[in-house]
């Protein structure tokens, strides 16, 4: 699913970004699609107020000691919505076009200025004023052409290909090697740079209890994914991922793919569910997906906003299942949360969905001992014994036909004292045009 559709129907400003992870056979298909959050915006939601080179665009924030810059990415998206990557660096020298992505950290960010009694360190015909909207604080975009005291950031995320892993300040994220869509562990690391292992082994089971045919499942091992291309920039790595099927002793190449986004503490995997047939007619209750892990040693879990998983729940079928997920829902959307801790530091999972997924029975439950359930649910899952293995729980059986998106956030290694929700919202408004100002 394409990073530009994601984003601007659960934020108001969103992108779309989306994996599927789709099965021949069966009746349905999973796509995969802070703390310090990121920030998104769109080059058209500024109103046609910058026009210049990619490579031109400055950001600014007035702080007790004067103007700063502030890191800033743009990244181009194509006409279907997804992330465009390339060999060389000669497309920041492109004019910016209205699909453009642009990324910030706005943690640093400084006081609202009077344009008309100060002026930017350099800026071009109009200026674009940004006010982050958790703390109100603001900064100042433009457009320069020249400008030689131009600040570099260092890269807060870094990739090493050969060892899957990804590592900031805050945390380590491996990847599975064989599904870049799960991780093999999650670390978060101290001042002195020691790690504390908070998750591992994440997987991926999918149950179809076929009408009047034979019950299908599949694991991680009949699912392929890997990183095919990759950006590394001074707010984040964005990365496309794709994936493969392999069936018996087929490997099949589908033509899907997700674009996802890791951040200093923070990660950002757009989901969807794809539906080939309507569900309700194909699948009996107890139809869904599983995704799963296990906690670290020391990790507590906490902070959960999510029901709790019950065989008992799935017997009255979607419609009263439903109910139960309405309890998370504000009037077009529902959001449900879980957390661990260790150490003062949290791994938080964060998942929005459109009302109409869960008025259809579609949202996560949450399962504290997986292998309490094996038995009851009919999973023949391949689990090694003798670890806890928590995780949530999706029912697709109530799901109509075709592709349903939803919201995935990965917080990583902030304060247990920050609770806001990923991604951080922005107002803008055009303040300068042609060295006329407006505030």
């Amino acid at each position: 699913m394409p990073i530009r559709t994601v984003l601007r129907r659960y934020m108001g400003c969103f992108a779309q970004s989306s994996v599927r992870l789709a099965f021949l056979l069966a009746f349905l298909s999973v796509d995969g699609s802070a703390w310090g959050c990121p920030a998104f915006l769109f080059s058209s939601d500024l109103g046609g107020g910058l026009s210049g080179r990619r490579q031109e665009l400055r950001l600014f924030i007035k702080t007790g000691a004067g103007f700063r810059e502030q890191a800033i990415e743009v990244n181009p998206v194509d006409h279907d919505g997804h992330l465009v990557f390339f060999r060389d660096l000669a497309w920041r020298e492109e004019i910016i076009r209205p699909n453009d992505l642009l990324l910030f950290r706005t943690d640093h960010w400084g006081s609202r200025i009077d344009l008309r009694r100060e002026r930017l360190p350099c800026q071009g015909p109009s200026i674009i004023e940004i006010q982050e909207q958790v703390s109100g604080n603001y900064a100042y975009l433009t457009i320069c052409k020249t400008f030689l005291n131009a600040s570099e950031f260092s890269a807060p995320v870094h990739f090493e290909p050969t060892r899957h892993l990804l590592k900031t300040q805050s945390y380590i994220y491996r990847f599975n090697p064989e599904n870049y869509m799960q991780f093999s562990a999650v670390s978060f690391l101290d001042r002195a740079k020691r790690a504390t292992l908070v998750a591992l082994d994440s997987r991926l089971y999918i149950h179809a209890d076929v009408r009047n045919f034979f019950t299908m499942s599949f694991d991680s091992r009949d699912i392929e994914s890997k990183m095919e291309s990759y950006r590394i920039g001074s707010v984040g790595n964005l990365a496309r991922i794709s994936f493969f099927l392999k069936i018996l002793f087929f490997r099949i190449k589908m033509s899907l793919s997700t674009d996802v986004g890791f951040f200093e503490d923070s990660a950002h995997i757009p989901m969807m569910v794809n539906i080939p047939a309507d569900a309700p007619t194909y699948l009996n209750p107890g139809s869904g997906i599983l995704y799963s892990w296990v906690p670290g040693p020391d990790a507590n879990a906490i902070g959960l906003k999510m029901p709790s998983f019950d065989p008992a729940l799935l017997v009255g079928g979607w419609k009263e299942l439903s109910k139960i997920g309405e309890r998370f829902c504000s009037q077009f959307l529902c959001n449900f949360r879980y957390a661990l801790e260790v150490a003062g530091k949290r791994l938080e999972m964060d998942l929005r969905f459109e009302r109409r997924l869960v008025e259809r029975g579609f949202f996560p439950m949450y399962i504290e001992d997986i292998e309490k359930h094996i038995k009851s649910m009919g999973w023949q899952i391949d689990f090694p014994r003798g670890q806890m293995r928590s995780g949530m729980y999706f029912e697709t059986s109530g799901l109509p036909k075709g592709g349903h998106p939803w919201d995935f956030w990965l917080r990583l290694g902030g304060s247990s004292g920050a609770v806001h929700a990923c991604p951080i919202p922005l107002r803008t408004q055009i303040v300068s045009t042609q060295g006329k100002y407006k505030n």
